[in-house]
């Protein structure tokens, strides 16, 4: 079985990190365009 050193572990941790900040920054991203939706739909459609 792979026993997983100090370096490996440290590898993982930096890119499970910046997965669950990509994750946060998405879901802060839908938010913020759900929220304006209403805002900047009509301007782009033309029916405001």
């Amino acid at each position: 079985m792979f026993k997983a050193g100090k370096t490996d572990l440290d590898i993982a941790t930096r890119i499970l990190g910046l997965l669950l900040a990509a994750v946060g920054v998405q879901f802060m991203l839908n938010g913020i365009a759900g929220a304006t939706s209403h805002l900047i739909n009509p301007a782009i459609t033309g029916n405001g």
